[in-house]
């Protein structure tokens, strides 16, 4: 399937597109528990450490390709041909390297006319040990989003449509907020009914051509931003005019929760918020396939296209978790839009009657990330699907019902999990652990890409290299994720007793 290239600003859009996502919303709970101050350093020095990383793929994959024309790596396996790549013309120049820049013959140009995926880079350096790891690494990561997906769309759906014809439920109003609680069985019987639909329904958009839904899927990419236009708006609006809580519990003109804990420092909360913020800020392995579109005239600008989202992710990033963690601190759900099933337009009230406006408001913002949440199930399913077909003899990979049954595989087992396993900022630190490996990966491929070209082309730069690409600093920025990691299973570990 061809497809056509595009600017940097482009590029700059589909990071962002690609990067945010639910994890946004889970982050003010995390950041309540760290506390404000220390949630402020981390998103801080996380958001630096994403650009970092992000950069140093850029910089992996050129010094890749010129190593690759040196003859010293095998070329890297094609998977899509771009329309507009001049067929004679298959490594592309860039507008800011000078025609004898460093070495003469040394081409740190990125091809243009196909794309690679970072598991190529890997297995180019690291052979197949690195392979398979990038890969189980990817596997996993995806099922938990599969997974963290079908609580999403679960616990909406069953806050927003009340199913009070169910035998179990007793009482007046429906009320289901979060599912990490459910007091009321009704609201998990729904919540499995509601999951149950979701499944069937992405085992059978597994099926379908993906490429036949872009203009669906555009549709859902505006739901997701404007859901983070509301959620931002709302959240700030209400710290500025109302209380969460009971007026009582509150200052004279002060809505900041009383429970908000402005500094502390508790290991199990900050491993909690550090997978959190890496989970929502993962985009890394994508990055390969999104730089080498760029069309030629572009490809200069890239490290401004990492840098522009890079910033725009820490500023979405903040504005939703801290006002988010202000408010409502520990006493709501994970999932922050839940919390909004009770808005009277004048505080929360669970047995007050939502006025008209303030009910539409609590509508949309619940019925938003299910709709554009469920329409991502089945393209991450299959997106794991394919990168476990990857891994098996390619006698097996081509047979039909290979292929049906791995599809299946890929979105049964981890909806299935969202039955049992519920809460989401747990799906979160399980997955984020998966995104560490995925984020250093660029790291630890651009030290062994250095080496090489050190020895291959002396003291010769590529034009992506910049002054933060030194060694002690891609090694300062493995250490920290390194540090997080550990912090996480400790968090994951602690949460079990």
């Amino acid at each position: 399937m061809k497809i056509k290239t595009y600017s940097h600003l482009a590029v700059m859009s589909i990071i962002i597109n690609y990067a945010v996502g639910t994890g946004i919303l889970n982050l003010p709970h995390a950041v309540a528990s760290a506390s404000i101050g220390v949630s402020t350093m981390l998103i801080i020095i996380i958001s630096c450490s994403s650009f970092l990383l992000g950069q140093y793929s850029l910089d992996a994959l050129s010094k890749t390709f010129a190593l690759t024309r040196a003859g010293k790596l095998t070329q890297p396996h094609s998977y899509q041909m771009i329309d507009e790549a001049d067929d004679e013309e298959k490594y592309t120049k860039l507008d800011s390297e000078p025609e004898n820049a460093n070495k003469p013959n040394v081409d740190f140009s990125i091809p243009n006319n196909y794309t690679t995926q970072f598991s190529t880079l890997c297995q180019l350096y690291f052979g197949r040990t690195g392979f398979y790891i990038y890969q189980i690494a990817i596997v996993i990561y995806f099922f938990g989003t599969i997974w963290g997906y079908g609580q999403v769309v679960s616990s909406s759906l069953t806050s927003v449509i009340p199913m009070t014809f169910l035998p179990s439920f007793k009482g007046d109003k429906w009320q289901c907020s979060d599912p990490c609680s459910y007091t009321i069985q009704a609201c998990s019987d729904s919540y499995w009914i509601w999951l149950s639909i979701a499944g069937l329904f992405s085992c059978v958009m597994i099926f379908f051509n993906l490429s036949e839904q872009k203009i669906l899927q555009s549709v859902f990419t505006y739901c997701r931003f404007a859901l983070l236009g509301i959620t931002c708006v709302l959240i700030i609006y209400c710290l500025s005019t109302q209380p969460y809580l009971d007026k009582s519990m509150y200052k004279e003109g002060n809505f900041v929760n009383p429970h908000t804990v402005f500094w502390g420092f508790d290991l199990k909360a900050i491993g909690s918020l550090f997978s959190s913020i890496t989970f929502s800020q993962v985009y890394h392995h994508s990055l390969p396939s999104i730089f080498q579109p760029t069309e030629k005239k572009y490809q200069g600008k890239l490290n401004i296209s990492i840098m522009s989202s890079s910033i725009f992710l820490a500023l979405i990033t903040a504005i939703i978790a801290i006002p988010g963690a202000l408010y409502f601190a520990n006493d709501a759900s994970d999932l922050i839009t839940l919390n909004f099933n009770t808005w009277t337009g004048k505080g929360f009230d669970p047995t007050a009657k939502q006025p008209v406006f303030p009910q539409i408001i609590s509508y949309v913002i619940r019925l938003l990330p299910p709709i554009y949440v469920l329409s991502s199930i089945p393209i991450n399913g299959l997106t794991m699907s394919v990168n476990v077909q990857q891994m098996i003899p390619d006698q097996h990979r081509e047979k039909k019902w290979v292929q049906i049954t791995l599809n299946l595989m890929c979105i049964i087992p981890p909806i299935l999990l969202a039955g049992f396993s519920r809460c989401l900022g747990v799906i979160i630190e399980f997955t984020g652990l998966m995104g560490y490996i995925i984020m250093l990966a660029p790291a630890v491929v651009l030290l062994k890409a250095k080496s090489m070209c050190k020895v291959e082309f002396g003291d010769s730069k590529s034009p992506f290299e910049i002054i933060t690409s030194k060694q002690p600093i891609i090694w300062g920025v493995i250490g920290f994720n390194l540090v997080g990691f550990v912090l996480t299973v400790y968090s994951l570990i602690a949460g079990f007793f």
